[in-house]
């Protein structure tokens, strides 16, 4: 509801919830914008799962699951915006392919834990594990991801924080959105 909240929506008809998982962020995007419709795209097996959530929630008309494989398949053209809110895929083909199912205008969101260079990971047991597989493992930073994106033909806002809540829990403070347009 957090991240709903701090998109702005206006003119956005169509978007991908890239790696959507069951649909949760689709369905907050949905309820705030009435006229909203969300393509949550993930594997197969997530997809099922997540059919069966938003169908409880009443908003199977305009949040559908979208099976796919991220890392090779075609998304959805035509979208007016595209988020990717913390996969992790940080990847110069993967943003050119988000580029193509953009409408021209379209902005790609990316929300994640991108600390700047030099700061340490906001997440250190997933760098230990992931240090294990790859020994010269390291975070993705925020300048890396803008310049992906740069590099893709995207322009890019600055990063920014993810606004905390009003009243509430917190958020997370390493959650940063890298707004992109096209």
């Amino acid at each position: 509801e957090a991240l709903a909240a701090a998109l702005d929506l206006a003119g956005v008809r169509r978007a991908l919830a890239l790696g959507g998982g069951s649909g949760v962020v689709a369905m907050a995007l949905a309820r705030r914008s009435p006229a909203l419709e969300v393509d949550v795209v993930d594997i197969p097996t997530v997809c099922a799962a997540g059919r069966a959530i938003v169908a409880e929630e009443g908003l199977g008309d305009r949040v559908r699951h979208v099976a796919l494989d991220l890392a090779r398949d075609p998304l959805p053209a035509g979208a007016d915006l595209a988020l990717l809110c913390d996969v992790g895929i940080y990847d110069l083909g993967f943003f050119r392919r988000v580029g193509e199912a953009l409408r021209p205008g379209g902005r790609f969101v990316i929300v994640g834990d991108l600390p700047r260079a030099g700061e340490p990971t906001p997440h250190l047991g997933w760098a230990t594990v992931a240090s294990l597989r790859d020994p010269g493992y390291a975070p993705t930073t925020r300048e890396q991801v803008v310049g992906l994106l740069e590099a893709a033909g995207f322009a890019v806002a600055a990063p920014r924080a993810l606004a905390r809540r009003s009243g509430g829990d917190p958020l997370p403070e390493e959650l940063t959105i890298v707004e992109a347009t096209r």
